[in-house]
């Protein structure tokens, strides 16, 4: 008698399918982290170890339910914000209006020509990865 090996009802599920709890990791003033450190050889490998740690986190995350949140005071080229790292966050959210920059870093390069005006205190834009679209929308602002 032949014994079937059959696949775990695990496979293919997230973890919130199985029933766990989503976890949160913020990440605050992202370019000020890597900012702190300084220029000897010390500081770049360890600068380059958190890239590369927080590239295997966003790229990971999703099937764990975990999710990351980085925050910057504004998108720019200088701010240590990866390509990989950028590419694999599946929402973005801009509050206010920004400059051409930031615009291009977070949504691309062709965002500035389709991007909704921000024209209102609370006002922000936000890109979901599924949607594909750029959408204007109103934030609660407690003071």
């Amino acid at each position: 008698m032949q014994n079937k090996q059959t696949l775990p009802d695990s496979i293919g599920k997230t973890a919130l399918d199985l029933g766990f709890a989503p976890q949160f990791i913020i990440i605050d003033e992202y370019s000020s982290l890597l900012a702190s450190l300084g220029s000897d050889k010390d500081d770049k490998t360890i600068k380059s170890r958190i890239e590369s740690c927080l590239t295997q986190l966003t790229q990971k995350a999703r099937q764990a339910s975990i999710l990351v949140i980085i925050s910057l005071q504004r998108a720019s080229v200088d701010s240590g914000l990866t390509s990989n790292i950028r590419a694999n966050c599946d929402l973005k959210i801009l509050l206010g209006s920004s400059d051409s920059t930031t615009i291009s870093m977070l949504f691309g390069s062709q965002a500035g020509t389709n991007l909704p005006q921000v024209n209102q205190v609370g006002g922000a834009i936000i890109c979901a990865a599924t949607c594909r679209c750029l959408s204007n929308f109103l934030c609660l602002i407690l003071t």
